[in-house]
């Protein structure tokens, strides 16, 4: 059962927002897009506090104390790993999250459609139109978008270091040829709620939307409404056979090779001889052995009406 937190809103539209800035994502596009989205906003008639972060984890806090003043919304402008901090104050409190889509990948904005341009985001938020999602969690830790265990989180991690001149899907893409070199598909024992697969991976993908990477479809037909992940587990292949499945990826029919397997489950524990370091969101969720459950609609996003113009 989600826990109501005294001082956050209801649905409907927004008058009071905390805009929390992450200076460096994108390379300093989130911060660009933070002064002209706060323009924007005051133009709409929302009273806005920006605050911009200093060190990792900050977003955290920050939100707990947009939260604690009773703002109608914490608006996270940054990459999906700002959203990633702001989902921990978040999930299931009843105050909402609104995103600003500035970093690298912003694959949960992708996902559900939130608009880049500034103008429209701040309609989109004065409207407040309010969707419920699911949240993973890992212990304390919680994520809203895709889990990464193998060769993913490696390339994640890769991705973090950042590649010179490019982002979004040509950064990702880039690590991931500087990550298959030296890559060595872990053995593990994986179980869902009916299914178990133990031996070596290349990766496993467990889900709540369908992308991760600037858009790559490594879940198609995920949904983070319906409290169930879905699972993209690939088999340990040649680095050839890597090369063949990527381009597949990118529009999701990677699942027809033999090698990959979709699970859709509501938990997920995952075991290993040597320990594996599992990312979400981008960022480090923690280390095998594991437990992975979805918490149904947990979070209270907002996202264009349906009727909005796209």
């Amino acid at each position: 059962m989600m826990r109501r937190h005294d001082g956050a809103k209801a649905d409907g539209p927004v008058h009071r927002v905390t805009l929390v800035v992450n200076p460096v994502a994108g390379r300093g596009r989130a911060l660009r897009l933070g002064r002209q989205l706060e323009t924007e906003l005051l133009s709409c008639g929302i009273a806005v506090v920006r605050r911009v972060t200093t060190r990792p984890g900050e977003a955290t806090v920050l939100a707990q104390e947009a939260l604690a003043e009773g703002v109608d919304a914490v608006v996270a402008c940054g990459g999906d790993g700002t959203v990633h901090e702001v989902v921990q104050a978040l999930a299931g409190t009843s105050g909402r999250l609104a995103v600003a889509p500035g970093g690298r990948a912003d694959d949960l904005a992708r996902a559900l459609q939130i608009p880049t341009n500034p103008a429209r985001l701040a309609r989109v938020i004065r409207t407040g139109y309010t969707r419920r999602i699911d949240v993973g969690s890992a212990g304390p830790r919680r994520f809203a978008s895709i889990a990464t265990l193998g060769f993913d989180s490696a390339v994640s991690a890769r991705a973090e270091r950042g590649v010179r001149l490019l982002r979004g899907r040509a950064a990702y893409l880039a690590a991931v040829l500087l990550t298959l070199r030296n890559f060595r598909p872990p053995e593990v024992e994986i179980q869902g709620a009916c299914r178990t697969f133990c031996g070596r991976i290349l990766l496993a993908a467990t889900a709540n939307t369908p992308m991760y990477g600037g858009g790559l479809q490594i879940a198609p037909g995920a949904r983070p409404d319906d409290g169930l992940f879905r699972v993209c587990l690939i088999h340990a292949v040649d680095r050839l056979t890597v090369l063949r499945l990527l381009p597949h990826v990118v529009t999701g029919r990677h699942t027809r090779h033999p090698a990959v397997q979709i699970w859709d489950t509501p938990f997920l524990e995952v075991r290993s001889r040597l320990p594996c370091v599992l990312y979400a969101d981008g960022e480090p969720l923690g280390t095998t052995p594991i437990r992975l459950e979805v918490l149904p609609l947990a979070l209270r996003l907002i996202v264009p009406p349906p009727d909005s113009p796209r």
